[in-house]
């Protein structure tokens, strides 16, 4: 009786069978070519995320308002007039728009605006400084260096001069009282009283012991603020009259 063949064992392959081998490499090679492709997909993605997290998303939109330099004004005020909905992507924020708003105050001289990453706004205002009050419309004006009025009030605030500028003055009075009181030292600016200013080329000065003081116009401010401080420094107290126009050749005369 024959003895059937038993069938073929399994032959054991190893990493360098040819049979194997050559898809795995087909595999690799076409991995290896596909990786720029890879690499630029995951890059583009990762780009897309971040430019909605950071333009789109609120993951850094604004949650706080931070302001900066007020004593007349609120805090909320400033916030109110910045007009910044809560959530907003900093990143899309105009900076310089927001500025204009907060300036359009009329406590406000200036404004700057500034992110803080990564949920907070920060609005610094350099306020307006008072340095004389003014009748307009009916009541009491503060008005500062520039002649801006920024804060009425209906009764006479008798911590500044008066400025005496008629509505039908130059245009360019306002501003040029408000010059001349900056430029006046700090213990002379505390003894004006009002300053009057019916033309740009007619200011007058009168201090608070009766002195009077003719300015004349803007010109050389500086310097006739110099040279008043040492003429009242000089006097004896007595009500005089000041005449400091041409600041080179000033004059002393008695009331």
């Amino acid at each position: 009786m024959r003895q059937l063949a038993s069938p073929p064992r399994p032959r054991a392959t190893t990493g360098d069978d040819p049979v194997l081998a050559l898809p795995e490499r087909r595999w690799r090679r076409r991995l290896r070519s596909a990786r720029p492709y890879l690499i630029s997909v995951a890059a583009t993605a990762v780009v897309v995320v971040v430019v909605w997290a950071v333009m789109f998303s609120t993951l850094l939109g604004v949650s706080h308002v931070r302001v900066v330099g007020v004593k007349r004004l609120s805090p909320a005020a400033v916030v109110s007039a910045a007009r910044i909905g809560p959530g907003t992507p900093l990143a899309r924020l105009s900076l310089g728009t927001i500025a204009g708003r907060v300036e359009a105050l009329p406590a406000v001289a200036d404004a700057t605006v500034a992110r803080s990453w990564p949920h907070t706004v920060v609005i610094t205002v350099t306020e307006r400084v008072p340095l004389a009050t003014l009748h307009h419309n009916g009541q009491w004006w503060l008005m500062d260096t520039s002649g801006a009025l920024f804060a009425p009030s209906k009764a006479l605030d008798h911590a500044y001069p008066i400025a005496a500028v008629p509505a039908s003055a130059d245009p360019r009075s306002r501003a040029e009282v408000g010059a001349l009181l900056k430029a006046l030292p700090t213990r002379l600016r505390g003894a004006v009283r009002r300053v009057s200013a019916h033309s740009a080329d007619s200011i007058t000065l009168t201090l608070t012991d009766g002195t009077l003081v003719r300015w004349g116009n803007a010109a050389q401010t500086g310097l006739k603020a110099r040279v008043l401080d040492v003429l009242v420094g000089a006097s004896k107290g007595r009500p005089k009259v000041y005449d400091v126009s041409v600041p080179e050749e000033p004059t002393t005369s008695m009331r």
